[in-house]
């Protein structure tokens, strides 16, 4: 619509609209999806079909998140073991050192 374009609006007859407002129903996208979906008939070995495909996606669901669980238990398992590594050296290092240093002495 350009600047010099005029648009003209008809006048509507109030009783005639209210009419057709009045059997008018606004529904979400996500139920007319949903009444759609339940409308078309499927045959039992549609049914069994689309069961196995969700079971299957189920399935291929908890498989991932099991090895997602069994990857961070193991990383877990890493950490812990890493920081008590790190923390024995320490402990064993200042006797270790003790340790040479004795011997030093013993062969002076």
């Amino acid at each position: 619509v350009g600047k010099d374009t005029v648009q003209v609006r008809k006048k509507n007859n109030a009783n005639a609209t209210a009419g057709r407002q009045a059997d008018a129903v606004v529904i979400a996208a996500s139920d007319l999806n949903r009444l759609r979906a339940n409308a078309t008939l499927l045959t039992k070995e549609q049914e069994m079909e689309q069961k196995r495909r969700q079971e299957e996606a189920y399935a291929e669901r908890m498989q991932k998140s099991a090895a997602r669980k069994e990857k961070i238990r193991m990383m877990e398992e890493e950490r812990k073991k890493n920081a008590m590594l790190k923390e024995a050296p320490n402990k064993e290092g200042r006797g270790g050192q003790n340790s040479v240093l004795a011997r030093a002495q013993q062969m002076l």
